[in-house]
């Protein structure tokens, strides 16, 4: 049934895309609630993980395809544009149901490829063939190990629930090893020390590529990580003790990195390292409240870093720069972005009532658990997440004009694309009363 859902959408790249995206989430919706919420099936499954990522992929497809919009008569080759686009959508989707590690691997390199197609094909910067390349190579060589033990245990069963017991009861898997299996979700989310390409692949990307970049396809590392710690507790979580560490630290550099930036768009692929960091110690608090807070954060991580860049753009297309040096006075030339910058950026430090603010509050509860003195050391890494968000917002929208004669407004599309960006983000007591 998904892959007819997937052929009518391939061939309706004209001007009733969102009306196809739309039917093809309430098909979607009406395929798997009519079934049991922990529904398996011989090759597919949907629990409530499953659920919350292919909520977060569907919403972002609509962005991603309100936002393609704008360049539908001056971009080159639009229709294989939005062709790549309903293909990454497709793997990614069927990356968050696959009930085997065999093709869930194959899926989540699948989803390279259309990524690559479009920062190379439909990048702005002349170098984004090298980016797509740098991004190609470092996700191909990390998923190495991970390939060579799934050979090596494919005589048994690559089901997830049979590799649970495997894995259980393996004596094969020591600490190195674990560690170099893990390594392909590692660089995917991705943590400090592995995390080069991700800024080449933001700078160099489209809007639609850093949309669904930095808002579905690094959550695919995540997703990997909390499938993985199913397996094999023990191993898992003496290697963690190592892997918080390296995320804290990243991510403490990361945040006095971003405060250091000049390009905006840079500015966010760093942000979104910071997050990722702190979500890998929330999953290795093991704890029902830190894996849930994780949850919260990968939605609500997702859908404002795809914000942040679709304001940015909007600047890009009216001065052609992404300088923090030469955009400021936002607050003189646009008023109703300005407005629409203070909302993302309180989203992003993790303010009420917007998930951020609910999904670090049950990441600190639950990492109490872990230890208490790690309070102290997520109350330094929280604060100095906000600290770069408000440097963002007053460097961007306060201060002297370097453009005096551009004054900018926003369209109905453009209020409708942040309308819809912010109503998901404010609705996190519905999904809190779901999983509850």
């Amino acid at each position: 049934m998904m892959v007819s859902y997937f052929f009518m959408l391939l061939f309706s790249y004209y001007g009733v895309s969102v009306l196809y995206y739309y039917m093809f989430i309430i098909l979607l919706c009406l395929n798997f609630f009519f079934q049991s919420p922990n529904y398996i099936s011989t090759n597919f499954i949907f629990d409530s993980l499953s659920f919350f990522l292919l909520f977060l992929t569907f919403i972002m497809g609509i962005y991603m395809l309100l936002s393609s919009f704008n360049y539908k008569y001056s971009m080159n080759n639009y229709s294989w544009y939005l062709i790549t686009i309903m293909v990454l959508l497709f793997f990614i989707c069927l990356s968050f149901l696959v009930n085997s590690f065999f093709y869930f691997y194959l899926l989540f390199e699948f989803s390279i490829i259309p990524m690559f197609f479009l920062i190379s094909g439909w990048g702005y910067s002349m170098y984004r063939f090298e980016a797509g390349m740098y991004m190609l190579m470092y996700t191909l060589i990390s998923s190495l190990p991970f390939l060579y033990y799934l050979l090596y245990f494919s005589c048994y069963s690559l089901n997830f629930i049979y590799m649970h017991l495997l894995f259980f009861n393996s004596l094969y898997m020591g600490n190195i090893w674990w560690g170099l299996f893990l390594l392909v979700f590692l660089v995917k989310l991705p943590i400090y020390f592995l995390h080069l390409w991700l800024p080449k692949a933001h700078v160099d990307a489209p809007l639609v590529g850093s949309m669904v970049l930095a808002g579905v396809l690094l959550k695919l590392g995540a997703y990997g990580i909390l499938k993985m710690m199913l397996l094999n507790h023990l191993d898992f979580f003496f290697i963690g003790n190592y892997l918080i560490s390296i995320s804290f630290i990243g991510s403490m550099l990361v945040s006095f990195l971003c405060m250091r930036q000049v390009d905006m768009k840079s500015l966010i692929a760093y942000s979104s390292i910071v997050h990722m960091g702190l979500i890998v110690l929330s999953i290795y608090s093991n704890s029902y409240l830190s894996l849930l807070g994780a949850i919260f954060m990968l939605i609500s991580h997702g859908i404002c870093s795809s914000c942040m860049f679709y304001a940015l753009n909007i600047f890009y297309i009216s001065f052609n720069s992404r300088s923090l040096l030469m955009m400021r006075g936002g607050l003189i030339m646009s008023p109703i972005i300005t407005y629409w910058w203070l909302l993302i950026s309180i989203s992003n430090m993790g303010f009420p009532p917007f998930w951020g603010f609910i999904s670090e509050l049950l990441i600190i509860i639950g990492s109490m658990s872990l230890n208490l003195s790690i309070l102290i050391f997520m109350g330094m890494l929280l604060m100095f997440s906000g600290m770069y968000s408000i440097f963002f917002f007053v460097i961007f929208n306060h201060g002297k004009m370097k453009f005096i004669n551009k004054m900018m407004s926003l369209d109905i599309c453009n209020n409708l694309v942040f309308l819809l960006h912010f109503f998901p983000l404010m609705s996190f007591f519905i999904m809190m009363f779901y999983f509850m």
